[in-house]
């Protein structure tokens, strides 16, 4: 069948599978990528007899098979055995692959842990192999590098295997990503600039040496645009990424003591610096303090905006209620911000209304919910709503002669809106 896309879902608890002196890891939270395939992809039919060697090339084909829709591997297990995807990705650039793992069990059920090699590769200039003495490694051209996990104490071994290469048409840059179950192993920026370059292209293969392991929902996605989300312990949004194809663009939410959405920086570039390795993944110094009183934040949005003064986000003051009303919103740069020597911010006011405060109506007082909104040149916009949330007044001003510009909307009884003047 053809995809649009994947998701991609790193969950701490699935590598830090332990409940005695858990620790949620700052630098590695929850995290989920999405990855849309502008050009669509393909996951790869396994159910259809042997028609699937149609598609398939290996000089040990006959110790390959499927069954149930899993590509397994019946060899000897002397060698690594590679089997190729050939048409659909045949001398294409600028895509990539997801596969998952299937492992034989032991006579309890337990996954058994590999033995011998296996990894995939796209093309002949990319590959990961595991190794179960050291671990994943990565041959780039080649160059070949080891992976370690960025989770202290973890191999890095999982059975959900994303392999991408993806080009930016912009910059001409290749950014390479390698992410087991979810959780990012590698990332490498290989600049195309170079005509003269060999290119990242051709089918994938999959590898594998010992018998019993197979891979299941093989997916292709053809010019990937990824973007990650991190979470943290209770699903909260911590950091949004985009890749631009040589630099990152991180936004950040930040909540107050009882979990409240509080701040949102500005969306913010974060170069790569000339020299150094490209190193994407959560950005533990893009806030590395705020404080409440003053409004200063400091950290890598801060320096990157010297602009905003110390002041590089949107900022919610909540009313001490249940509801968490929002009554103050500030915008970024110090002369919007919310702070003490600042009256320039949206304010928020929730009552009721009172008997005859709105001409012409006969409105019995304390049945309608007022909200009045203040922004900081003055203007206001004040809404009436009844008890079930139906708006039926707007008023907007105060106008050049301080009157106020009125709507006032109407329903059947049914509830919908009929008229409005």
């Amino acid at each position: 069948g053809r995809t649009s896309g994947i998701t991609s879902l790193f969950l701490v608890r699935q590598w830090l599978n332990t409940l005695v002196d858990f620790e949620f890891p700052v630098k590695t939270p929850n995290a989920v990528m999405e990855v849309s395939a502008m050009k669509g992809g393909v996951m790869v039919d396994l159910i259809q007899g042997d028609a699937w060697k149609n598609e398939w090339s290996s000089n040990e084909l006959d110790d390959w098979s499927t069954n149930n829709g899993v590509l397994r591997y019946d060899g000897d297990g002397t060698i690594l055995s590679s089997i190729t995807y050939d048409d659909p990705t045949q001398n294409k650039t600028d895509y990539g692959i997801r596969v998952s793992l299937i492992q034989p069990q032991d006579e309890s059920g337990v996954p058994i842990a590999p033995s011998q090699a296996m990894g995939m590769a796209l093309g002949p200039n990319l590959e990961v192999i595991w190794y179960p003495e050291s671990g994943w490694c990565l041959t780039l051209f080649s160059s070949t590098e080891s992976i370690a996990s960025p989770i202290p104490n973890t191999s890095g071994f999982g059975v959900e295997w994303l392999l991408m290469s993806s080009k930016d048409p912009v910059s001409g840059n290749t950014s390479i990503f390698f992410m087991v179950d979810g959780l990012l192993l590698c990332s490498k920026l290989y600049s195309n600039s170079n005509p003269d370059a060999p290119a990242i292209e051709g089918p994938f293969s999959l590898k594998l040496g010992e018998p019993g392991y197979g891979f299941t929902t093989i997916t292709t996605f053809e010019n990937p645009i990824q973007s990650m989300t991190y979470l943290d312990g209770a699903g909260k949004e911590l950091q949004k990424h985009s890749f631009t194809g040589s630099d990152l663009v991180v936004q950040q939410t930040v909540y107050d003591a009882i979990g409240r959405e509080a701040l949102g920086t500005k969306a913010t570039r974060i170069p790569k610096i000339e020299g150094e390795e490209f190193v994407p993944g959560y950005q533990t110094d893009f806030v590395k303090s705020f404080d409440p009183e003053t409004g200063i934040m400091t950290g890598d949005v801060a320096t990157l905006h010297p602009e905003a003064e110390g002041f590089p986000y949107l900022r919610n003051k909540f009313k001490p209620t249940a509801q968490s009303l929002v009554i103050e919103k500030g915008l970024p740069g110090e002369a919007l911000s919310i702070n003490t020597a600042n009256n320039n911010t949206t304010t928020i006011e929730y009552g009721t209304n009172q008997e005859g405060q709105y001409p012409g109506t006969k409105w019995p007082a304390g049945q309608y919910f007022v909200t009045k909104v203040k922004d900081a040149n003055g203007q206001e916009d004040i809404t009436v709503t009844t008890k079930i949330g139906q708006e039926i007044a707007r008023l907007r001003g105060p106008l050049d002669d301080g009157s106020y510009e009125t709507f006032w909307f109407y329903y059947d009884h049914n509830q919908r809106l009929v008229k409005t003047i």
